[in-house]
């Protein structure tokens, strides 16, 4: 066999290779039962998709929590951004249900995110914020939130973007807002990729896998030949 063709079989057969483990090993973008979740100074932060248009929001931990948090006493307000929505001018609404919020209708109209209340910031622009009944803090806590949106979300890909508000037993904010987004953990769809992939590879990678074998057997037969000759 000449050199010239060895050396288009093996560029063939890796590519085939490649194409094979490219079309198996994809992630699925996040959907429905994908979660964002963290801790920051002893608050855990979950924020989970339900469907397209409702999220659910989880908070929990223990007192007194961590560093600048540790004189809060109670839960007095959450700020969401990020989602793909613009929540100015009329735009996109959430209601909220949950402790201390029964019905509650989202604002992005607070004058500032240091004060009483939330953020108006956002991409695109606008966020949206839900000052609670002040909720005690216990120990443990865990206050779980239904927001229902008017339209679809599109979280973006660093994850939703949070601020939450506590306050002391004088009814003053306590430390930080947390102000940050929260990354994805898991997603179900993923999930079900890797395991798939993981267990039965998909037609399209069988098929190029098997031709790339077949390819690199003949190459090898016509070297044995050409070695007989």
């Amino acid at each position: 066999m000449r050199k010239g063709s060895q050396m288009k079989i093996r560029s063939l057969f890796m590519a085939a290779s490649a194409a094979a483990l490219i079309s198996g090993g994809h992630l699925a973008q996040a959907a429905p039962g994908a979660f964002y979740q963290t801790t920051f100074q002893g608050a855990t932060f979950l924020i989970t998709e339900f469907d397209s248009d409702t999220l659910i929001f989880n908070i929990s931990g223990t007192v007194p929590l961590e560093p600048d948090w540790a004189t809060a006493a109670s839960f007095a307000a959450f700020d969401l951004r990020d989602l793909g929505l613009n929540f100015k001018n009329g735009g996109a609404t959430g209601t909220a249900n949950g402790p201390g919020a029964t019905n509650l209708v989202g604002t992005n109209a607070q004058a500032n995110a240091s004060g009483p209340g939330c953020a108006t910031q956002g991409t695109p622009a606008g966020s949206i914020c839900f000052d609670i009944v002040n909720q005690a803090l216990t120990a443990p806590f865990s206050f779980e939130y239904t927001i229902d949106f008017n339209q679809a979300f599109n979280i973006l890909d660093t994850g939703p973007h949070l601020k939450v508000q506590f306050l002391n037993s004088d009814g003053e904010k306590v430390g930080s807002l947390y102000s940050r987004n929260i990354p994805l953990t898991s997603s179900s769809t993923s999930s079900t990729a890797s395991a798939s992939s993981s267990s039965v590879p998909e037609p399209a990678s069988s098929t190029l896998a098997l031709l790339g074998v077949g390819l690199l057997a003949g190459a090898l037969r016509q070297r044995r030949k050409v070695r007989s000759a």
